[in-house]
């Protein structure tokens, strides 16, 4: 399955050699120049069902605050990941990178190589992770089956069910004594004598 990157960086030329490389390396790749067209490209992709897998938005856009946008992406589409790209990672402070909830951040000037490597990395935690939580989901699912158990007429019967009675992780058991020889019923049986 291909892997969808939506680029938001206002940079034509870099937007351009990400988008070439990222293709080359399998990735599907939606560059936007912009924040109102990375919205309006998201919105897209969600009205036909489409995820995307990884945003990634420069800091300094010219329309918007790119920590703004990443907000509102996160909140809208809470199922994508985050790398923030920037020039000005010196400008920023740890607890402002903290509560922005990113997955990654990669400083300019950066290769095609570290940078699909940077959105590897993210994709497969956030495949452990999906597997870990899809594993936890299937532990937790309780599991029923019905049995129905036949046994002969010489058969210690109640040593039989109290032992299936108190069985461990047991919900519920019923004995249900039939005599297929003599029915008792006050408008009888069928096929009786």
């Amino acid at each position: 399955m291909q892997r969808r990157v939506l680029l938001v960086d206002d940079e034509s030329a870099l937007r351009r050699s990400l988008s070439l490389g990222l293709n080359q390396f399998g990735y599907d790749v939606e560059p936007c120049e912009n924040g109102i067209t990375a919205l309006n490209k998201l919105e897209l992709y969600q009205k036909n069902h489409v995820d995307i897998d990884v945003v990634v938005l420069d800091i300094e856009l010219p329309d918007i605050n790119g920590k703004k946008l990443g907000r509102i992406i996160r909140n809208k589409y809470p199922g994508s990941s985050m790398l923030y790209i920037t020039g000005y990672a010196d400008k920023l402070d740890l607890a402002e990178i903290e509560d922005l909830q990113i997955d990654g951040l990669l400083e300019k000037p950066f290769s095609v190589d570290d940078f699909a490597g940077k959105i590897q990395g993210i994709l497969d935690r956030k495949s452990e992770t999906q597997m870990q939580q899809i594993k936890a989901e299937d532990d937790a699912k309780a599991v029923s089956a019905y049995a129905l158990i036949k046994v002969r007429d010489d058969a210690d019967f109640f040593s039989l069910y109290k032992k299936l009675y108190f069985m461990e992780n047991l919900l519920y058991c019923d004995a249900v004594y039939r005599n297929t020889r003599s029915c008792i019923s006050p408008r009888g049986c069928a096929g009786a004598e």
